[in-house]
């Protein structure tokens, strides 16, 4: 499915993304929250990109009032003002009918981004020093990210986008901000489709903004006992921003100097705020933590800066670069190999695919039954060497499942099939689970410091 098919799906949140005809486009008009405009000339972009005077749009730009006043408790406050707004709004469209009910029929379209929003407006309204906001700070991935992790606000803290924010090459003129540009590639915003991770960015934007972070602390060696009891040992891998970026020298100084306190901690991340680290390293003469690996991440606005991303390259923490190809063919990164499912997920497997052409894939299913596709692989290293010809032919393909990329997975065999009781919707039911030998010491290529390749992935 292309982005632009992705981005263009109806969606039954309120904030979440629309249609937007050309010629509203073009007189910078706003679209009603919550609507598909039809048009026959339409732009599958998303809805955030054009909001001006309301919705995210004005969030974002009261958290960016916020970011430059750091811990001004007045803006802060008008962040919950805005959050109340738009809670406004959404009720009325309730009232109005123009917010039906939910598929299930128990309530109506928008309820859960008004019972979000509502805890964030109570954590700011009582203080956000006097307790932790409700949303999880870190939370643990899934089968595609299978590590712990930590976001913020896209955009509003990405210092460094360039391409992947606007894909006209403007780099000053951000559409999602209210500009004229064109929106680029950025995967993040489609999080905002649901209210869970918008309003945890939300809340950890604003704790990254405060001068005392113990919430953050507090909630990380809450991580470090959980892994100890579960797994009897305190390791664990970290990224450090799926979503957003470190924003400036001090964001990246907290983070170096909890990573250096916490040497159980392997973590790892991707970064666009390239002359924020090099002002940082020479104030730490280079003496980065060693469990810290940085990524360089492609899209920024100094990619044409061959300089700088020279001295990136040279600094103790940089891993190497991480480059995202536009795709000329859409294969999927990964295939399953049947041979590793159990009878229960090969029979999801086999069940008719949906009206919208994607097959059904088991929920539970292990990262270790994806397998790299060869199509997806040959596809990114051509596109690679037609689009970034300075780094060769040398370079190592992201097959999107972190958890197993550098696994040989040529000695994995099913040994056997389990059982263990499951909550389903509140019942417990039993599930089969493989159980698998063979399965070697994996190690992700992104957390890598010595792995110098660059590192490179189809667009998404």
């Amino acid at each position: 499915m292309s982005l632009s098919a992705y981005y263009a799906q109806p969606n039954s949140t309120p904030w979440g993304q629309v249609n937007v005809p050309d010629d509203e486009v073009l007189l910078g008009r706003t679209v009603p929250l919550g609507l598909v405009v039809s048009n026959p000339k339409v732009k599958d972009e998303p809805a955030v990109t054009y909001y001006e005077g309301g919705d995210i749009g004005l969030l974002t730009k009261q958290i960016g009032v916020m970011a430059n006043a750091s811990s001004d408790e007045s803006s802060i406050m008008k962040i919950a003002d805005a959050i109340e707004k738009q809670i406004g709004i959404i009720k009325q469209k309730q009232s109005a009918g123009i917010l039906g009910a939910t598929k299930s029929g128990k309530g109506l379209r928008g309820d859960p981004w008004v019972r979000e929003g509502i805890k964030t407006v109570n954590w700011i309204r009582g203080g956000v020093m006097n307790r932790p906001p409700d949303s999880p700070i870190f939370v643990l991935g899934n089968i595609k990210l299978p590590y712990w992790q930590f976001s913020t606000l896209a955009g509003v803290t990405c210092v460094g986008a360039g391409a992947c924010m606007n894909k006209q090459g403007d780099i000053t003129n951000q559409k999602w901000l209210g500009n004229k540009g064109g929106m680029g590639w950025c995967y993040s915003f489609s999080a905002w489709r649901q209210p869970a991770p918008f309003f945890r960015h939300l809340n950890n934007t604003i704790m990254m903004r405060l001068p005392d972070k113990k919430h953050i602390l507090k909630a990380l060696d809450a991580v470090t006992a959980f892994e100890k009891k579960k797994n009897k040992t305190n390791q664990y891998v970290l990224r450090l921003y799926v979503d957003g970026d470190m924003h400036d020298e001090s964001a990246i100084d907290f983070w170096m100097r909890t990573l250096r306190a916490r040497p159980n901690i392997s973590a790892y991340g991707y970064s666009k705020s390239w002359p924020q680290f090099l002002s940082y390293d020479k104030k730490i003469n280079g003496n980065w933590p060693d469990n810290y690996a940085l990524n360089l991440s492609g899209g920024s606005k100094f990619d044409n800066i061959p300089a700088l991303r020279d001295r990136m390259m040279q600094l103790k923490c940089t891993r190497g670069e991480f480059l995202a190809v536009k795709m000329s063919k859409k294969y999927p990164p990964t295939n399953i190999n049947t041979n590793l499912l159990t009878p229960d997920q090969i029979s999801v497997l086999k069940q008719p695919v949906g009206k919208d052409g994607v097959a059904k894939v088991p929920m539970d299913i292990s990262e270790l039954a994806f397998v790299p596709n060869k199509d997806y692989e040959a596809e990114v290293r051509r596109q690679a060497m037609i689009q970034f010809p300075r780094i060769g032919g040398k370079m190592f393909v992201c097959p999107s499942k972190c958890g197993t990329c550098l696994m040989n997975r040529s000695t994995i065999r099913l040994k056997g099939i389990a059982t263990k009781v499951k909550k389903v919707r509140g019942e417990s039911v039993e599930v089969q689970e493989p159980v698998f030998e063979g399965v070697g010491k994996n190690q992700h290529a992104c957390g890598l410091r010595h792995m110098k390749t660059p590192i490179v992935i189809g667009i998404h």
